[in-house]
């Protein structure tokens, strides 16, 4: 009997060298498990540190980020109230302007608020107005028609001045006198050759 395999409950071989070389075999297959799972561990460890590594960096930018838009926000803030006091200020200037363009309107005879122009905003208006009331009432630098001013007298405008055919359309009585007293015919009325 002493050839025969012994053999336990389990049916599995009792044989010395044969168990020796299984257990090797499991040693061998446990070490190559272990080094894997170390591998794996490593590639695992690997893997965390670069994830954590890349969330301070988002971190990190998002607080740039932070930064930056809480400067901008600042800015604009502060831009937003810089317009609010221009508008604010814009508005008063623009009240002013037609209150003041209103009351010289108001001195004029009723016939003539018809000049008042529409559709200017307010410092235009106003300076057209101020324009209209010069030469109604005759002062500044447009005066009535067929007057002109000499050593601070208003002197009459010749009628062969004002009556001259190779006289530009719309421009003013003074500015052509001047003009027309160089040219041949206003030289000749200057003489006395002729008077119309």
């Amino acid at each position: 009997m002493g050839d025969e395999v012994s053999k336990t409950d389990g049916g599995t071989s009792t044989d010395p060298e044969r168990l020796t070389s299984q257990i090797g075999n499991l040693n061998a297959a446990l070490k190559a498990e272990r080094d894997a799972l170390a591998a794996m561990k490593a590639q695992v460890a690997t893997r965390e540190k670069a994830d954590a590594d890349a969330e301070v960096a988002r971190l990190q930018k998002a607080g740039e980020h932070k930064a930056l838009y809480d400067a901008e926000k600042t800015a604009r803030e502060a831009l937003a109230a810089r317009v609010a006091a221009y508008e604010a200020k814009e508005a008063a200037r623009a009240a002013a302007a037609k209150t003041a363009g209103d009351a010289i309107v108001a001195g004029w005879a009723e016939a003539d608020r018809t000049l008042d122009p529409a559709g200017l905003d307010p410092e235009a208006r106003l300076d057209h107005v101020r324009r209209l009331d010069a030469r109604l009432k005759g002062a500044g630098d447009h005066l009535a028609t067929g007057t002109r001013t000499q050593g601070g007298t208003k002197a009459a405008i010749p009628a062969a001045c004002l009556q001259d055919p190779s006289r530009p359309r719309g421009m003013d009585d003074d500015r052509w006198y001047t003009i027309w007293k160089g040219l041949p015919n206003g030289k000749k009325y200057a003489a006395g050759a002729t008077k119309t």
